[in-house]
């Protein structure tokens, strides 16, 4: 293909996904509840206009119990912005904010009026009074009253115990809040995550004998999540319930976009990699090799995952907030037990590839095991955590994994066919394998550490260090081949157009064109680092 094909085609590819994002934004937004709205506008800290739009949607009706929260609490960042545009705003202590001011639309008589309405839903003005006392540091205690005794009751209301888990850990009353956020996870399974909030606490607070105690229950058991009946049933040296949790540990979590998602950015990567690797010189020796290294790359999480369970149970080793401490976890904990995983699961493959394959077929391996590991892991960081966080992540820690691991298969290649007598290989492999879990550590710290500010874009210098090193290796084997191999650089260009475009659509799907281009920034930094050093290593083969 051209140089000017490529680029016509990459254009055509961004433009069609451009227009796919503002489609999918607007196909989103007209399948979605109000309250599914809100908690994405959160999300994403879009809250200009929240106010507004949350108060139409109340007089337009149906008023629920979230809708009514949503509302009071864009109201209240109105208010509290104007007041002090500087301060520093939080929303019943799920949501802290620093805002430009936002002038309220809505004045103080006319919520008090809707919240006084007789035809409103059980519960909505009860509970709506309450968090509107919380948000605004005046709690009426005879309302505060109704509310515990709703929350208390056999059956208790919905939402009741949500809200007084809320305002309890607002006012660091942790332990308290637990306790409710777990009540009303086990009465309403919808909201099942309050339970997990609860048990994900006293797993912070290494306090054991109560998560044992709350397991112990079906009803939690059925909801809690199989990572951590796993870690129970170690801890309690409960090895058949251990057995049995394992294989429901491993399921990742699924939903349609983050699926299909994950599924094309594999299937770009692996294009790319059977390319690179030339697979159409050598067909039905690579092609079932580079499915079965991809493969044995997604097996290798269930690696990862015992040495997680029993490196919490056993060893402490958990994120704990405190920078240092996380840096230590990052980079001899996570790093270190993930490289591990991926190295254990290639290995098998040398012994063949010894025989059969090039060095150019141990590095492609290598990087398709680490392919394998970054799918199963994608669907883990699209389902939760912060958006851009999130879209970083999954832009770059495909060829991230894919780097380290190939980086490794090489330098164990090295040291095993040294022989016995190489002490110099197992010394280079060794300082490898530390290097590189270092680096992978200190990659995850700096996407992950909050309490020094924004680091992430201090990761990109691992990311660079680890890119050179990784397509240096690729381009002396290719040279040692001495055979071309066609459209590697026009795969890779086509593909990444791909990956970036189906990103923009997924993110415009969940929070708007808008705050989706900016999630997607800190990804394309790094995407642009891997366009720049490969096309400067291609040209030295």
């Amino acid at each position: 293909m051209a140089p000017r094909s490529v680029v016509l085609a990459i254009l055509a590819l961004l433009l069609a996904s451009a227009i796919g994002g503002f489609a999918a934004d607007r196909w989103a937004r007209a399948r979605e509840t109000a309250d599914a709205r809100a908690g994405e506008l959160a999300r994403a800290g879009k809250l200009e206009g929240a106010e507004q739009r949350y108060w139409a949607l109340l007089q337009a009706g149906p008023a629920t119990v979230p809708l009514v929260v949503s509302f009071l609490e864009s109201h209240q960042n109105a208010v509290e912005s104007t007041l002090s545009p500087d301060a520093e705003l939080a929303s019943g202590g799920r949501l802290r904010l620093r805002l430009a001011p936002l002038a309220p639309t809505v004045d103080e008589g006319a919520i008090d009026a809707f919240l006084a309405r007789t035809d409103l839903p059980a519960g909505v003005a009860l509970l709506g009074s309450y968090w509107r006392g919380v948000l605004r540091d005046r709690i009426d205690p005879g309302i505060e009253h109704d509310v515990v005794r709703a929350a208390d009751a056999e059956p208790p209301a919905p939402y009741a115990n949500e809200l007084l888990g809320h305002e309890a850990r607002a006012r660091g009353r942790l332990d308290d809040a637990a306790e409710r956020l777990l009540r009303e996870g086990l009465y309403f399974r919808e909201r099942a995550v309050d339970a997990q909030i609860a048990l994900d606490h006293w797993v912070d607070e290494e306090a054991w004998d109560r998560l044992d105690q709350a397991l112990a229950d079906p009803r939690i058991a059925a909801i809690a999540p199989p990572w951590l009946q796993l870690r129970s049933a170690i801890r309690m040296h409960n090895w058949k319930g251990a057995v049995r949790a394992f294989p429901r540990a491993l399921r990742p979590p699924l939903s349609l976009g983050s699926t299909a998602l994950a599924a094309i950015a594999a299937l770009v990567w692996g294009t790319f990699c059977a390319r690179l690797g030339g697979v159409s010189m050598r067909p039905r020796l690579r092609i079932p090799l580079y499915v079965v290294a991809f493969a044995l790359g997604v097996a290798s999480v269930s690696l990862t995952l015992i040495i997680v369970s029993l490196e919490e149970v056993f060893l402490k080793m958990n994120e704990t907030g405190d920078p240092l401490r996380d840096f230590l976890f990052f980079t001899f904990g996570v790093g270190l037990r993930e490289e591990v995983s991926k190295l254990v699961f290639f290995a098998p493959l040398l012994v063949f590839l010894r025989r059969k394959g090039t060095r150019l077929d141990v590095l492609v391996c290598g990087a398709l095991v680490g392919l394998g590991f970054a799918a199963e892991e994608n669907l883990g960081y699209l389902h939760e955590g912060d958006l851009s966080t999130a879209m970083a992540r999954f832009l770059t820690a495909n060829f991230f994994h894919m780097s380290m691991t190939a980086i490794l298969a090489g330098a164990l290649d090295d040291m095993i066919r040294g022989g016995d007598r190489d002490d110099e290989g197992s010394l280079k492999f060794s300082r490898a394998l530390i290097t590189v879990a270092a680096m992978h550590g200190i990659y995850d710290f700096c996407l992950s550490e909050r309490a020094l500010g924004n680091l992430s874009w201090f990761s990109m210098g691992v990311f660079l260090l680890l890119t050179r090193q990784f397509l240096g290796l690729v381009s002396v084997a290719r040279t040692k081949e001495r055979t071309a191999h066609p459209r590697v650089l026009e795969t890779f260009a086509v593909g990444m157009a791909i990956v970036v475009g189906t990103s923009f659509v997924y993110a415009s799907a969940l929070v708007g064109p808008g705050p989706a281009a900016a999630a997607l920034a800190e990804g394309l930094l790094g995407l642009a680092i891997i366009v720049f050093i490969f096309v400067q290593e291609l040209r030295r083969v």
